[in-house]
């Protein structure tokens, strides 16, 4: 008894000490905007300290070496997490690799997105012991079912652990770069007949800062002009926090040639919003250099702005915006009416907006002659199911729409969500693979 109280009092002195580096580190500001440091050592914290309260007693009963082994692996995640806080006071965030980024975070993922299932398992097994614990009156038979509950419960967890970690290494080393076609035949009412069979590739998300191969990315490039297209469009996010991170991909970005061009909109990761910048001028340089960026490889970027694609007189014009999301996070910088002045009497407009919520939101009020809209953003979480008639992701609680094609009650106007190229966070796929769209335009009479 006295060894474990000992032991817990060293653990929440060491928690202590945690959170107010952490706050300092805040202070300091060396972490990026969407890493709330305090909070985020909160949960680990307690994530942690409740898992080993209710595993403990089972460690203490292994012997030797072996025990201290345990204990090493079991704290290995908030040590590892600890050092990148560490890491970040002499190189800050904002100069760290791309791969460090990338896999700093996936490893805090990996570690504890598989701790969960037993901390979710364990944290059942208390509250239910604790109820009957309180409705027997602290009978000691409860307590000796308790133990045997909670340890079939760890084990249960533990083979979840290794299932979900099976999953998540094969999705970061097979399924990231397991990129698929998805062909969609879209009929469109008296299309001009320059247009018939008229060949668009979407792709979306590409996320450069977190690609761990260049010939994943040529081999997607390789797929994309093999689909020979008339029009390629990215619809957004081209890195996840810094232009610097696109840098390396200049030479294979720069294959990518359509006949009637490649064109880009910007999406929320493009604005450098979510690292903590020296100076203003600094994120404005940042941003200045995306746009260079995109000159340089051929791409033209639309701005709330529009071109029109002409074939033997007949037109259709190809709109992009800035980002704008319905999230109060998300920049609201697409200018719809601007982008279609001049246009009213194009009859086909196609859409580029990052965020699939603008469409819901916006287009579908404002803009009712608008008849596609491509969008990326959702990612599709890069987890779900898709398969066998089942068609499943988490993200579809926080998008209403989040991939595949949509239209409005009256079938006159459409939305497509692109699962994304790239990855952001956890550096892999489950289920939801990356995606290569194509379009092929049939006259729909």
């Amino acid at each position: 008894m006295k060894k474990n109280f000992k032991s817990f009092v060293l653990i929440y002195i060491a928690g202590t000490f945690l959170i107010l580096f952490s706050l300092w580190i805040d202070r300091k500001g060396v972490m990026p905007l969407n890493f709330p440091v305090v909070a985020f050592s909160v949960a680990l914290w307690v994530i942690d300290v409740f898992m080993w309260w209710r595993i403990r007693n089972e460690i203490d009963h292994v012997k030797g070496v072996w025990r201290y082994i345990l204990f090493f692996l079991f704290w290995f995640p908030l040590v590892f997490y600890a050092l990148g806080l560490v890491y970040a006071i002499q190189t800050p965030f904002l100069i760290w690799s791309a791969k460090q980024k990338t896999w700093y975070f996936a490893l805090l993922l990996i570690f504890y997105g598989t701790r969960a299932i037993p901390a979710i398992l364990l944290l059942i097994e208390w509250v239910i012991s604790f109820v009957l614990q309180y409705r027997n009156h602290g009978d000691i038979s409860e307590s000796k079912n308790s133990a045997s509950r909670r340890r079939f419960l760890l084990g249960m967890g533990i083979m979840g652990a290794g299932f979900l970690l099976s999953g998540m290494l094969a999705g970061i080393l097979h399924w990231a770069s397991s990129f698929k076609v998805h062909q969609v035949r879209f009929p469109i009412k008296n299309l001009p007949l320059a247009f018939e069979g008229y060949r668009v590739v979407q792709i979306s998300d590409l996320h450069l800062g977190s690609w761990a191969s260049k010939d994943d990315l040529q081999r997607a490039v390789e797929m994309i002009l093999q689909q020979k297209p008339d029009l390629i469009v990215f619809t957004g996010d081209l890195v996840n926090y810094s232009t610097v991170e696109a840098l390396p991909y200049e030479a294979i970005l720069c294959q990518l040639k359509a006949p009637d061009g490649v064109f880009a909109v910007l999406g929320n990761h493009d604005y450098g919003g979510y690292t903590r910048w020296p100076s203003a001028y600094a994120k404005r340089k940042n941003f200045h250099e995306l746009k260079a960026f995109y000159q340089r490889i051929g791409w033209k970027l639309l701005n709330n702005e529009h071109v029109l694609i002409t074939r033997e007189n007949e037109s259709l014009a190809i709109i992009g915006v800035e980002n704008w999301g319905a999230h109060s996070r998300f920049p609201k910088r697409g200018n719809l009416q601007l982008a279609m002045q001049g246009i009213e009497h194009i009859a086909i407009k196609i859409l580029l907006s990052h965020d699939p919520t603008h469409w819901q939101n916006v287009v579908l009020k404002q803009a009712p002659d608008i008849l596609l809209t491509l969008s990326g953003h959702t990612h599709g979480m890069q987890f779900g199911i898709e398969t066998a008639g089942i068609r499943w992701s988490p993200a579809k609680y926080f998008y209403r729409h989040w991939a595949g094609l949509y239209a409005n009650e009256h079938q006159s106007q459409f939305l497509y969500v692109n699962r994304g190229l790239g990855n952001i966070g956890y550096p892999g796929r489950i289920g939801i693979l990356p995606e290569i769209t194509l379009f092929e335009f049939l006259n729909g009479r």
